[in-house]
């Protein structure tokens, strides 16, 4: 703070006063972020790229690991889901080893023929630490649901883009 910065603006506060577009941009950037800083996401995304392949069934997978994810999400958030570490980061670790073994198998396994199922089955696992990360950001009450919303839309931009940049021609 200086003289001709006299006040500080707390972002993520209950009383946050930006607007709502502001806070979609924010939260936006904020998800996409998420997904590029965590490996076992980015692990995750790999994995079901191997085992569906540059295809639109991949959107699909992603997109519906997305959704569970931001059920989970929610719910953290909300304070009405709350589970110890060791144990999800074991079932994060094994739903990588899982669809990547799967992925080296030519076999219609449960995986092969569903592949958005277990992304959702395995997006439900709640990312420990996250409801903490939310918390450390903050998250406006007055724009909770905005907040929310556009930080899965984040989190979908980063995990159905990363595909498309591994893949000649942007994923077609």
């Amino acid at each position: 703070m200086t003289s001709g910065q006299p006040a500080a603006r707390l972002y993520g506060s209950a009383d946050d006063r930006r607007g709502t577009g502001e806070i979609a941009s924010a939260y936006t950037v904020l998800g996409v972020e998420h997904i590029l800083s965590g490996y076992d996401h980015l692990m995750f995304v790999f994995a079901l790229l191997f085992l569906v392949g540059f295809n639109k069934r991949l959107v699909w997978t992603i997109t519906a690991f997305t959704a569970a994810h931001s059920v989970t999400l929610a719910l953290a958030a909300l304070g009405l889901l709350t589970l110890r570490s060791p144990p999800v980061e074991a079932t994060i670790a094994l739903s990588i080893v899982l669809v990547a073994g799967e992925a080296l198998h030519t076999k219609a396994t449960l995986a092969r023929r569903w592949p958005a199922l277990v992304a959702f089955l395995f997006g439900l696992v709640p990312r420990p630490g996250l409801r903490g990360a939310l918390k450390d950001i903050g998250l406006p009450q007055n724009h909770l649901p905005v907040a929310l919303l556009t930080f899965n839309v984040g989190v979908e931009l980063a995990s159905s883009s990363s595909w498309a940049w591994l893949t000649p021609r942007g994923g077609r």
